[in-house]
């Protein structure tokens, strides 16, 4: 799975893009008293499990351990203490994948593009940065965990 850095730069956005996704999943993230991110994903193929736990090295870049659980483990992590229910939408283009994710509990599109450096050049494509607001990079009051709420578990 998953081990190693993530780098990302992460935007708000106005709306989800009216095209097609690429792909499209339901995810619910529990933050349990552990310390561990417990993620439900959701999709046409079915339910997929993560357990993962991340940890910031500076703006955008985390260094992230990740692994695939069963369905059991998902449900047996222990005490939860906080919730998140979003949809995501994937799209790629010119070799990025860009994950737009549709909060459900409050009105707000936040979108991720995972690179190879914090400093790597990209130029979004139109029917994404045209809804894009602002960046919100390392601002830690808007990732996943400070978004999730106790009434979402």
């Amino acid at each position: 799975m998953g081990n190693g850095l993530e780098i990302e730069r992460r935007f708000i956005m106005r709306t989800v893009p009216a095209i097609q996704a690429d792909e499209v999943y339901r995810i619910f993230q529990k933050y349990a008293a552990d310390g561990w991110r417990y993620r439900e994903r959701v999709s046409g193929d079915g339910k997929r499990y993560y357990k993962t736990r991340k940890t910031a090295l500076g703006n955008g870049i985390n260094e992230e351990e990740e692994y695939e659980i069963d369905a059991v483990t998902f449900h047996a992590c222990g005490p939860v203490k906080k919730g998140i229910h979003k949809t995501r939408h994937v799209y790629v283009h010119d070799g990025l994948k860009y994950e737009v994710d549709e909060f459900h509990h409050i009105s707000l599109v936040i979108m991720e593009v995972e690179l190879e450096d914090i400093n790597q050049a990209f130029v979004m494509p139109g029917f994404i940065g045209d809804l894009v607001i602002c960046e919100v990079t390392g601002i830690k009051e808007l990732s996943n965990s400070a978004l999730a709420s106790p009434d979402h578990i």
